[in-house]
């Protein structure tokens, strides 16, 4: 039932999670330009919420399949609008015009020669996220501001994106939304193509639908939206514990030039399977908080502070809150998900070499932890992804007809700790292929193969109901996205907070970055 897309879960159940995993008082903003895309993220709020999906139909271009009904076209949505929760709370629906807080950042002035990029950037960042905070009101309860912006990066519109692309003002509004007290999810209105539409238009405004509904998908994971916990029942003795935390461990990317100044940030996410919410711990003395706070609080970071912390200090931070602060907070079972290519850098103990069963070892050739010297009942999962082909592409063999596209876990012979997790096809596949077994060197859209290490498990623990739990996190995609995820729910989670770091790392480090486009010209 959790895998199942949010539109075909019952409304009490997706207005009640909004209530329990975000708040009492929500309020979404449409920071609009055109009222089109304003009326259409509206219709989309309201859609994904509270109505069900459209009825299946026959398909006029193939009457053997059957597609969703046509929707109506969204209604004027200049006025406020108010949903109520089910537990008495409310959600707030509130339009504004952004106006000059969305135009590109201003050009040089007459006679000013051209500053650098990375001064000049950083001066007007600073300057338009404050400017935010000035004209904004203070935000009522748990706020999400949903902005519309122009596609300057269009690449049918090269002159724009040479004009404006290195004025974009995205990561500015993104950062004076966080000191605003808004998480924030941007989308773009009508491209240059869909306003050539002709007459009808139908075209145009379903391009225009599925952006606006990404974007609000998008916009709820911001706010930590969960319909219900993540606990799940496979079989009859096939269940996870039921006061387990899962603790989703990223390291986050403060720069990108790594081999200039590597900065460690590492970030925990947190998901129980008995609620409905989502944490997160930062290692700023905060500890832990909700998952929408954590994404500002990144925003807030002293930069000076982080990178003068070293891996030394970030790993014995990282350490302490799962080995002592976590299981003294109430935690009786928890498990820890890493994923290998992000973290073994900074947890060398995750290195392939290094990987040991049964045992934490945070330090390459350092002191392993014994299952037995753990506290509380703790298990430790590894993940790998497709990234730089360090997992094979997955295929059924003999299939035909491009049928050759699995969904399923996959349990290693040699190795009985060992699973792969292949995703289902993704919806926007609509390519035939010949096969693998006609073309080994055939591609697919999306590599999506997973694989599943699960290292440190409890005597008694099934090592097939862990990876189970993958599979199901990783189809709890549908809540947020249209396709499984390429990692489970809570490390997915985790993974999205590089959004808000790369906003302040930009601006705390600009010259750690390279250039967002190398097409992107100097003011004329």
């Amino acid at each position: 039932a959790l895998a199942s897309p949010l539109r075909e879960l019952e409304t009490v159940r997706r207005l009640g999670g909004l209530e329990k995993s975000v708040g009492p008082v929500i309020t979404i903003e449409i920071h609009w330009a055109t009222t089109a895309t304003r009326d259409m993220l509206a219709d989309r709020i309201e859609s994904l919420l509270c109505r069900a999906s459209p009825e299946l139909v026959a398909d006029e271009k193939n009457p053997k399949r059957r597609k969703r009904a046509a929707e109506p076209a969204p209604s004027d949505a200049t006025h406020p609008r108010v949903i109520p929760l089910p537990a008495g709370g409310v959600l707030h629906i509130l339009p504004r015009e952004i106006g000059a807080l969305g135009a590109p950042f201003p050009l040089p002035e007459a006679g000013e020669s051209m500053p650098r990029r990375a001064e000049y950037k950083r001066r007007h960042t600073e300057r338009r996220a404050r400017q935010i905070c000035q004209e904004l009101p203070k935000p009522q309860g748990v706020t999400l501001a949903l902005v519309e912006l122009p596609n300057y990066q269009d690449p049918d519109n090269p002159r724009v994106r040479q004009q404006f692309g290195w004025r974009d003002p995205k990561q500015a509004i993104r950062l004076g939304m966080a000191w605003a007290g808004r998480v924030s999810q941007f989308t773009t209105g009508e491209s240059r193509a869909d306003a050539q539409e002709d007459t009808a238009g139908a075209s145009s405004q379903e391009d225009l639908r599925q952006r606006c509904e990404s974007a609000v998908r998008d916009g709820l994971r911001h706010l930590g939206y969960l319909p219900e916990p993540i606990g799940f029942q496979a079989r009859p003795k096939w269940s996870l514990p039921e006061n387990l935390v899962v603790a989703a461990v990223w390291q986050v990317r403060l720069t990108q030039k790594t081999s200039w100044n590597r900065v460690y940030f590492p970030v925990v996410v947190l998901m129980h399977t008995g609620v409905p919410e989502v944490q997160a711990w930062l290692p700023d003395g905060g500890g832990v908080r909700p998952y929408y706070q954590a994404l500002r609080d990144i925003t807030n970071i002293d930069p000076q502070a982080v990178s003068r912390c070293r891996r030394p200090e970030s790993l014995s931070a990282l350490r302490q809150f799962l080995e002592r602060d976590l299981p003294a907070s109430g935690a009786e079972d928890i498990l820890i998900l890493a994923a290998a290519q992000n973290i073994r850098q900074f947890w060398e103990g995750l290195q392939n070499p290094d990987m040991v069963q049964d045992g934490i070892c945070f330090d390459r050739d350092g002191h392993v932890e014994a299952l037995k010297d753990l506290p509380g009942r703790m298990r430790l999962v590894r993940l790998r992804t497709s990234a730089s082909r360090e997992t094979p592409e997955w295929f059924t063999e003999a299939a035909a007809d491009g049928n050759g596209y699995t969904q399923g876990v996959w349990p290693d012979p040699s190795n009985p700790r060992l699973f792969y997790n292949n995703a289902s096809k993704p919806h926007t596949q609509v390519k035939k292929h010949k096969g693998k077994q006609s073309d080994p060197r055939e591609n697919y859209a999306i590599p999506s193969l997973l694989e599943i290490f699960t290292g440190v498990l409890q005597p008694e623990d099934k090592p097939e109901v862990w990876a189970k739990a993958i599979d199901e996190w990783r189809r709890m995609g549908t809540l947020l996205t249209s396709d499984m995820l390429g990692l489970p729910l809570p490390l997915y989670l985790a993974s999205r907070m590089d959004d808000y770091a790369e906003v302040i790392g930009r601006w705390a480090y600009p010259d750690q970055w390279g250039e967002e486009d190398e097409e992107e010209a100097d003011p004329e």
